[in-house]
């Protein structure tokens, strides 16, 4: 008799809590996508946060572990954190948003790590002091713990090889995950032409839907 079993994923889903931005929107369609075929467990911090783009899906098991401080973020990674991963044995512990990867490997179970940018690295002033020094640490704790290093560019992929010494075949690039509306091109052309209709735009247009600090150059479009 063969057993239906299914992978289990615990996955780093404390940015959802506090920030609306890419990273976020890419996680939660990674989870949409993909949440009926593995077993997901969505790792949270703040119990008092609700987070009903994952509480719609009962297929996902969310799990809170404090502390409600996204300060104490060390306090998370390297204790609540190791403590669950070691109860919950997934076979995949994946932290999406550049670093999150614990100090402690826990046997049987694979690190990996999505790296977006190098955006703190080549633009420092666009972050506070501790937030520019956890990130520092935090991501040679991924060159040191990580089995697989996700990026979502060639471009990031090889800057990681150029700045950090990281073997190519260490990295994969896997785009970031996009919501199911995008997949079908009629249905998007139709959206646009809906969207240019409403506004009165006669032709082409760009829509930038992201934020506004000064690395993303959006003074120059």
């Amino acid at each position: 008799m063969i057993l239906d079993m299914k992978l289990k994923i615990a996955i780093d889903c404390r940015h959802i809590q506090y920030y609306n931005e890419g990273i976020t929107r890419s996680t939660l369609n990674l989870i949409s996508l993909l949440r009926n075929d593995f077993e997901f467990h969505a790792l949270l911090s703040n119990r008092r946060i609700p987070v009903p783009e994952l509480e719609q899906y009962p297929e996902v098991t969310l799990h809170y572990l404090g502390p409600s401080s996204s300060k104490l973020d060390w306090l998370w990674e390297n204790y609540s954190l190791v403590k669950l991963l070691s109860a919950l044995k997934p076979d995949i512990y994946h932290a999406p948003c550049t670093i999150g990867l614990p100090i402690k490997k826990i046997p049987g179970i694979r690190y990996i790590v999505t790296i977006h940018d190098l955006i703190i690295k080549y633009f420092p002033t666009s972050y506070p002091f501790l937030g520019r020094l956890k990130w520092h640490i935090g991501i040679r704790i991924d060159f040191w713990r990580a089995d697989g290093i996700i990026t979502v560019s060639q471009y990031t992929k090889e800057l990681l090889c150029k700045q950090y010494k990281v073997l190519p075949e260490n990295i994969h690039v896997v785009p970031n995950a996009i919501a199911t509306v995008f997949s079908d091109r009629r249905k998007e052309k139709e959206a646009i032409e809906q969207i240019k209709m409403r506004f009165g735009i006669p032709s082409d247009y760009i829509m930038y839907h992201g934020g506004f600090r000064p690395y993303k150059n959006v003074s120059k479009v």
